[in-house]
């Protein structure tokens, strides 16, 4: 689930994974409020903590995808038990590399418990 205020990231992060050549479905969200109302809720640093102290949601991957590159962000959300933290690119041309990435990552590369 992507969880973000803005509409124009929202989308572009949506595309950008649905085009990365994987069979997922991804919803989206404004905020970690409307996200909690939704089983299984999708990370955000308020919502991060929320959902992985919660035994139930913990072993969900959390991947923090942010405007932000400022050390104590990347370092809260590493203290929250993400999964990852990746900045988003300056352009809307990166984000279809973003969405291969993460994608060949966390369903090619990455070995996970089952």
């Amino acid at each position: 689930m992507a969880v973000d205020d803005d509409v124009m990231d929202r989308k572009l992060i949506d595309r950008a994974l649905r085009q990365s050549g994987y069979d997922v479905q991804i919803g989206s969200v404004r905020d970690g409020v409307e996200a909690l109302k939704k089983p299984r809720a999708g990370p955000r640093p308020d919502l991060l903590e929320s959902v992985k102290r919660d035994e139930a949601l913990s072993s969900i991957r959390a991947i923090i995808v942010s405007t932000s590159d400022d050390v104590s962000d990347i370092a809260d959300c590493y203290q929250l038990r993400a999964n990852a933290y990746v900045t988003i690119p300056d352009c809307a041309a990166g984000y279809p590399d973003l969405g291969r990435s993460l994608m060949s990552f966390w369903f090619g590369s990455a070995r996970l418990p089952h």
